[in-house]
């Protein structure tokens, strides 16, 4: 069974795509990387793809992770970005964020958790 859903991905801070394989996970997955790559110039799009497979087309135009230790080195910088975000929007008694986004796609997460 599939179930379509719409939403405005700027306002969501998590988003989950699963499905068994055929389902469109990929084309899904492609949808929104192409889509976070217009929306706006100061979008930074982190892709992990720890099976060396969905994300080489992107090499050239958004930040591709696929060893181990690269990855594990990338996501504990963007926790760092996250932190100072969050401490600058304290600072300013902001609750929204009014730069860029991070979009951070993760293929594979299993592959991910079995390599750590």
């Amino acid at each position: 069974m599939s179930l379509n859903i719409g939403t405005d991905i700027t306002i969501k801070s998590h988003l989950l795509i699963s499905g068994e394989s055929g389902s469109g996970k990929s084309v899904a997955m492609n949808g929104l990387i192409i889509e976070c790559l217009l929306e706006n110039p100061q979008n930074q799009v982190i892709l992990i793809d720890a099976k060396l497979v969905e994300f080489n087309r992107y090499r050239s135009i958004a930040d591709v992770f696929i060893e181990i230790e690269d990855i594990a080195i990338a996501l504990e910088k963007i926790k760092m970005v996250m932190m100072n975000r969050y401490h600058e929007m304290t600072k300013s008694d902001s609750v929204e964020w009014s730069g860029g986004h991070i979009y951070v796609f993760i293929d594979e997460i299993a592959e991910l958790i079995c390599n750590e």
